[in-house]
């Protein structure tokens, strides 16, 4: 029986990754619950309450996990906030990285990221071998996962970074920065001139690779999960809401501001196309949703 060790799973895709890998196969797991949960819900599971930052880790020398999914990140408002949060995340996994070392714990482990860390490609393919250059939010927060980015690329490491594009599902940024305008204000919200390109990945999709790729023998150091059928420019991403929706489209001006947070007007019109040297790993996995109106119909 595998024992998983989950930090985030109760985050948007923590718990869906939580609830797909608990309903496929019988495990043991352990949970480091923070913020937004009840315990009803873990109370057949071996839950720890508190930061990752600053939890007791003998917790995971007495549990011994073979596998440790991390999702967690903390969060922090405007650029000051998110550098105090990154920091905080940096010590933290470092922590994490030194404990598991010392104490001869060497299970497999992945981390989550996202495709921010590429930067601004416009028109250009990203696939694991990209030079990173992170925009928007991830300039900040990339600095939390250096710990596991350093470790990962060491020799014989059994560390995978895993980096997701926009992954769409109920309660998402989908949901927020397009959905919930939609439906308060009359209108489906174009940023800029969207021509920026969007590579999307369902929520259960995302999480089922994920699952996909930890059982396999072999070691990722990096894999971008994404579906190579939805990548497609936020005008046609937008016009298939406004379809959907039978709700006009309204362009909303995105302009950078000096001495401000620039951040969400980054990311609104990121461009990247997602692409992957692992063509194996995607020829061999079946995606559910494939199409995007599917992929909007069922996540409004």
């Amino acid at each position: 029986m595998n024992k998983i060790l989950f930090i985030g799973a109760t985050g948007f895709i923590g718990s869906h990754l939580f609830k797909e890998i608990k309903a496929s196969c019988k495990n043991r797991s352990m949970v480091v619950l923070h913020k937004n949960f009840k315990f009803f819900d873990f109370e057949s599971f071996d839950a720890i309450v508190g930061d990752f930052t600053s939890i007791d880790l003998d917790h995971f020398k007495r549990f011994k996990p073979d596998t440790i999914f991390h999702l967690g990140r903390i969060r922090g408002n405007g650029v000051f906030g998110r550098l105090r949060a990154a920091n905080k995340g940096k010590n933290g996994n470092t922590r994490i990285v030194k404990y598991l070392s010392k104490n001869n714990l060497s299970p497999r482990i992945f981390y989550f990221s996202g495709t921010l860390v590429y930067g601004n490609k416009r028109s250009e393919n990203a696939d694991e071998k990209s030079v990173i250059d992170p925009t928007s939010f991830s300039k900040e927060y990339y600095r939390a996962e250096k710990p596991w980015y350093r470790e990962s690329i060491k020799l014989n490491a059994n560390i995978s970074m895993f980096r997701l594009p926009w992954v769409v599902g109920k309660g998402s940024w989908f949901y927020h920065h397009y959905v919930q305008i939609a439906l308060k204000h009359g209108f489906v919200p174009l940023y800029s001139k969207g021509e920026n390109w969007m590579s999307l990945i369902d929520v259960h999709d995302c999480c089922s690779l994920a699952h996909y790729i930890s059982r396999k023998s072999e070691i990722f150091k990096i894999v971008n999960l994404y579906n190579p059928n939805l990548i497609v420019k936020q005008t046609e991403f937008v016009e298939m809401i406004s379809d959907i929706l039978n709700t006009p489209v309204k362009r909303i001006r995105l302009r950078r501001k000096i001495f401000r947070d620039n951040a969400f007007n980054e990311a609104m019109g990121f461009s990247l196309k997602v692409s992957s040297i692992h063509t194996d790993l995607y020829n061999n996995f079946q995606f559910k949703i494939n199409d995007l109106k599917t992929l909007i119909e069922q996540n409004i």
